[in-house]
């Protein structure tokens, strides 16, 4: 560590030790400056914008799904195909056999 770092934990313990609770009293007292800046206006345009941001990527989300159950759908009609394909050599393989 530098000099100059352990001054400022230095400094930061200094005024713990002598400020702590009063301090503490203090910053309970006050609300924090942004949280006062921000309008009600302006945080409801964040929810909003919040709010579209998660819209969209539900509807990702959803259009993912679809092309994928209809690609499973495919498939699954692809190996009914095949299985009737086995079963009739199948068969042909029995008559040919007896």
């Amino acid at each position: 560590m530098s000099l100059g770092i352990m001054e400022e934990e230095d400094l930061a313990e200094y005024f713990r030790l002598q400020y702590g609770e009063r301090l503490l009293k203090l910053l309970q007292k006050f609300p924090n400056i942004d949280e006062q800046s921000e309008s009600p206006s302006i945080r409801l345009l964040e929810k909003k914008k919040e709010a579209k941001i998660m819209h969209r990527a539900l509807e990702q989300k959803k259009e993912t799904f679809q092309r994928r159950m209809e690609t499973l759908n495919l498939r699954w009609e692809e190996l009914g195909i095949k299985e009737a394909q086995l079963k009739a050599h199948i068969q042909k393989f029995e008559q040919f056999i007896q």
